[in-house]
């Protein structure tokens, strides 16, 4: 079976600067998986416009552009729990958020992989593709000397 792209896909697709008008062809069930890791990582490498007080006091700011991105974490200590669970809630409440295709997000840390100065985490939800849900999860690392996450899709056999 074959899935229409994302608006961002077909919005920077280069066949179609090279060719205007041409029509993207369907993708895969993998190809969206895919597509949704890359979506993945330019949301978690982008920080939200908004703090906790502009939500509350701008409610309808949460469903805008606006509101893309996760919170700045560069003040919070990797090694504190407390701020451990604080990154992992709200990433996953930035993915409800802004990708509609998933949903029953959670995000966990994996405590078996401990590297220095980094966070690894999954990132696991179904993806929501026709009328049927596909489980996915996403291997994610965070590495705050640079403030960058990457973001790879688990082989379907997953951890």
């Amino acid at each position: 079976m074959r899935y229409a792209p994302s608006l961002l896909d077909k919005l920077i697709h280069i066949s179609l600067i090279e060719r205007p008008g041409e029509v993207l062809p369907g993708l895969t069930l993998e190809e969206v998986k895919d597509s949704v890791a890359a979506d993945l990582e330019a949301l978690l490498n982008t920080r939200c416009a908004l703090d906790d007080d502009d939500r509350i006091e701008f409610p309808l700011s949460v469903q805008s552009v606006v509101n893309y991105g996760v919170d700045d974490f560069s003040s919070r200590s990797l090694s504190s729990g407390l701020d451990r669970d604080f990154i992992c809630s709200s990433i996953q409440r930035s993915i409800e958020q802004q990708d509609r295709r998933l949903r029953s997000v959670s995000v966990s840390l994996d405590s078996e992989i401990r590297g220095i100065n980094r966070l690894d985490f999954t990132i696991r939800a179904t993806l929501r593709v026709s009328d049927i849900g596909e489980q996915v999860s996403f291997d994610a690392r965070f590495e705050p000397t640079v403030q960058r996450y990457t973001v790879a899709r688990q082989s379907s056999g997953g951890r």
